[in-house]
C-alpha cells in the first residue's frame, strides 16, 4: 500500500515508515510474539513466526540490550529504512513485486506485479466505508496504519476521509473485538503521533 505503482516508489509523505513500523509490532502482537506489559514490549514467545521477515524483527526486539516503549520501538524500527528495502525484496521473491535498478535515482523500483492484490484490499475498505459494512480486524488495522501514515488522503476522495476517521473512531471504541486488540491499535495509533511530535520538536530546537 505505500508503493506509488506508477513511479515505483513509495508515497514520499514522510509518514510511512512510521505505519511500517507500527504494522510490523501490530503483526507479531497478533501472533501472540510480543505483548506491552508496563509500557514496554515484551517478547512472550520467542518461537519463529514462519516469515523471515517478521522473525528478524522479532529477534532484534528479543536481543535488545534494554526494554523498549512501544514508542521507542516504533521510532527505531522506522529510522531503519534497510527494513523497507528488504521486505520489497522478500515481496519480490514471492513474484509480489519486480524491481528495476534506477540510474538517474541510484536506487531501486518496485513494481506491483500482481496489482490485483491492492485492488482487491483497496475494494474492501472501499466496501466497508461506503456501504457501513461490518470491518475485519484486519482491514480495521489496515485502515487505522493508512490513517496515520497520511496515506489516507492517496487512496480516499476527500469527502470520504472524515467518514473514515469516524468509522475507524467508532469501531476502535465498540465492542467489536477484543479488548486487548483494541488497545494495541490504539495504542500504536497513538504512538505514532507522538513520535511525529517529538521529531517535530526535535526539527524546532534544532532550528
Amino acid at each position: 500500500m505505500v508503493l506509488d505503482e506508477q513511479t515505483g516508489s513509495s508515497y514520499s509523505k514522510g509518514y510511512e515508515s512510521l505505519g511500517f513500523a507500527g504494522g510490523l509490532l501490530l503483526d507479531l502482537f497478533l501472533q501472540g510474539k510480543i505483548a506491552l506489559t508496563e509500557s514496554n514490549i515484551e517478547v512472550i514467545d520467542p518461537s519463529a513466526t514462519g516469515d523471515d521477515f517478521l522473525d528478524s524483527i522479532l529477534e532484534i526486539i528479543k536481543t535488545s540490550g534494554k526494554k523498549r516503549s512501544l514508542m521507542n520501538w516504533i521510532d527505531l524500527l522506522s529510522q531503519k529504512y534497510a527494513y523497507y528495502y528488504l521486505y520489497f525484496d522478500l515481496m519480490e521473491k514471492e513474484g509480489l513485486l519486480k524491481s528495476e535498478f534506477s540510474p538517474l535515482l541510484k536506487t531501486k523500483l518496485y513494481y506491483l506485479q500482481k496489482p490485483e492484490i491492492k485492488e482487491q484490499l483497496l475494494g474492501k475498505i472501499h466496501n466497508v466505508v461506503n456501504n457501513s459494512k461490518e470491518a475485519s480486524f484486519n482491514i480495521i488495522c489496515l485502515l487505522t496504519l493508512l490513517e496515520e501514515s497520511n496515506l489516507i488522503k492517496v487512496y480516499m476522495p476527500r469527502d470520504l476521509r472524515k467518514k473514515v476517521k469516524n468509522l475507524i473512531k467508532r469501531i476502535l471504541n465498540s465492542d467489536q473485538f477484543d479488548s486487548l486488540s483494541r488497545e494495541m491499535i490504539l495504542k500504536i495509533k497513538k504512538e505514532i503521533v507522538n513520535v511525529i511530535g517529538a521529531r517535530n520538536m526535535f526539527m524546532m530546537d534544532k532550528a
